[in-house]
């Protein structure tokens, strides 16, 4: 059997669905085996998906009903644990494609790291571009030193490599936004040490109509709020002072940057705005009051600002005033 479970959740993506496939198929590691979870997809997907399975026998196709991202994954892990003699598991979003030495320098990593989980970088694309190879090297880290100074590399779920053993223990939160903030620090903590090379294997592809820049929501909102507390939370009991001052931090940002993007919602009803920023502003106070009891440093003092809706409009008159000058600076 493959030594590599490769799974791809499925839904919507007729315009991209063969890139992404085509570049799996294109790895030169060729010791793996490509899971498609249809999930529920009212378009062609399912069957682009059958097709693939029709043409390499490497494919397998999961058709289940719609129930979201993490309940698509969840179906590829149960399967590769079930059905699968395969040591490792990737995740790749049906939008995004990989480098052809994806499998390869990740299962490299991990094996000559003696590690559970290895990571690459990623680049933001909005088409299809040119790979360049390079020279393969990584580093192993400790789980906490690699999160805290790759934080966004260290909450996603793509652009990793994990050891199949992991999952045994662990799924993604169905019914979630965000779902991989609840997770992905849980598997980093398990592994223990990570190896990580800062080679660019991962396209992700920066698609309008992708899920997470979809037009704002109050549940995507609250999610967000949900796992950044989990992760608050988490930090105070593992008791490392550097991780509970980043992820109160990281909070901080969460927050502000729902109550932003609910001033900028069009589509939400102006009562459910109001009741939710207001929500939101004394998740921020209570936030602000907890760091300053327990003498945990604040990063971005301006964040304090969107405690009130006064102090807000200062600082986003302070701001536009700011932009002004400098436009008018370059004038002259």
């Amino acid at each position: 059997m493959a030594r590599i479970a490769v799974i791809v959740p499925v839904y919507k993506v007729e315009a991209y669905l063969h890139r992404c496939v085509d570049s799996i198929l294109a790895q030169t590691f060729t010791d793996f085996e490509l899971i498609l979870v249809d999930d529920g997809s009212p378009d062609n997907c399912g069957a682009i998906c059958d097709e693939y399975a029709e043409k390499d026998s490497r494919v397998h196709v999961i058709h289940k009903e719609n129930g979201g991202l993490s309940s698509a994954r969840n179906a590829g892990i149960d399967w590769a644990i079930e059905h699968s003699d395969s040591e490792w598991l990737t995740f790749i979003d049906s939008d995004d494609w990989i480098h052809p030495r994806y499998c390869d320098y990740l299962l490299k990593a991990a094996v000559e790291g003696s590690t559970s989980i290895s990571t690459c970088r990623y680049i933001k694309v909005t088409e299809s571009v040119p790979m360049a190879d390079a020279e393969f090297s990584f580093t192993t880290d400790d789980w906490l030193d690699y999160y805290l100074q790759d934080t966004v590399n260290g909450i996603v779920a793509v652009c990793k490599l994990y050891s199949k053993e992991i999952f045994r223990e662990f799924r993604y939160p169905i019914g979630r936004l965000h779902e991989d903030e609840f997770l992905t620090y849980k598997l980093l903590l398990k592994a223990g040490t990570i190896a990580s090379t800062r080679l660019a294997l991962y396209y992700y592809f920066y698609n309008e109509d992708s899920i997470m820049r979809s037009n704002i929501s109050i549940k995507r909102i609250e999610d967000s709020f949900a796992a950044s507390t989990e992760q608050c939370e988490f930090a105070l009991q593992y008791g490392d002072q550097r991780l509970i001052a980043d992820r109160h931090n990281a909070k901080l940002r969460v927050i502000r940057r729902g109550i932003v993007k609910l001033e900028r919602a069009k589509h939400i009803s102006n009562v459910d705005k109001k009741n939710n920023i207001n929500l939101n502003r004394s998740r921020l106070k209570s936030t602000l009051d907890f760091m300053r009891k327990n003498s945990i440093p604040l990063k971005d003092r301006s964040i304090a600002c969107y405690a009130s809706p006064l102090t807000e409009n200062i600082l986003k008159l302070q701001k536009k005033i700011k932009r002004g000058l400098k436009r008018l600076i370059k004038k002259n």
